[in-house]
Order: structure tokens, then C-alpha cells, then sequence
């Protein structure tokens, strides 16, 4: 069930970042990962609009989470349709601004984890800490 979830939120994700074309920033790395993606948003949140995970959202199922601005539902099945339901319509009909930026940590538990999300994410800039 898990993985059903996480590949609807990445295709809604996916075409959230088609639709609206922000600039995307991928932060990873061993050490200093969040400390870096919260300098990067602080210093560009002066002029533009960011977006960042939340917490330390970094995975396959939290970057997700983090474009469509939704929280994760944990053990609530009922939760996870919900975000999905909420997705559907975030892809739909929300509209980012123009000079939006996402500053997205990207975690690793095994290998090829970053390759997997950056895949799909396309990134302008990538940072390693």
C-alpha cells in the first residue's frame, strides 16, 4: 500500500513541477544537510517565494509531500487518501508564483535513493554538503 501511495504523490508532484516550472534546489549530502537547506531558503525567502521540507521530509515519500504542501497522514489510512484527494486537486488548481523556488533536502537510506529522486526532479542547482 505504501509504495501505491508514494507513486501517486510523486506523479502528482511531478506534475505540479510541469505545470508551475519552479526553480528546484537539491541539498544532500553526509553531514549539514538540513543546516544548508534552511540557510539557502532563509537567504532567497528575501526576494522570492520558497518552499522548503518540512522538518526533515527528504525521502521518496517526503519531497512529495514537500511540493504539494501537504503533511504526512503516518499510520491514518484514511489521512493518506485525504493527501491524495488533496493533491489531486492541489495539481489542478493551485497556482505557485512565478519566482517560486523549492529548496529540497534529498536523504539517502540505501543506494541510489538520490538518483531516484533527482530522476524525477530535475534540479537547476544541486548543493553537497
Amino acid at each position: 500500500m505504501k509504495n501505491l501511495v508514494v507513486k501517486i504523490l510523486q506523479w502528482q508532484a511531478r506534475l505540479m513541477l510541469a505545470r508551475h516550472q519552479p526553480r528546484v534546489i537539491g541539498v544532500t549530502g553526509s553531514v549539514g544537510k538540513t543546516s544548508t537547506k534552511d540557510a539557502i531558503a532563509t537567504a532567497l525567502a528575501t526576494s522570492k517565494s520558497v518552499r522548503k521540507n518540512m522538518k526533515s521530509y527528504n525521502s521518496e515519500l517526503g519531497v512529495p509531500l514537500t511540493i504539494l504542501g501537504l503533511k504526512s497522514a503516518w499510520l491514518s489510512p484514511l489521512g493518506w487518501l485525504s493527501n491524495i484527494l488533496v493533491g489531486f486537486w492541489r495539481t489542478a488548481t493551485y497556482d505557485l508564483p512565478t519566482d517560486t523556488y523549492f529548496v529540497l533536502e534529498l536523504g539517502a537510506d540505501k543506494p541510489g535513493d538520490i538518483a531516484s529522486l533527482v530522476k524525477w526532479l530535475k534540479p537547476q542547482i544541486g548543493v553537497v554538503t
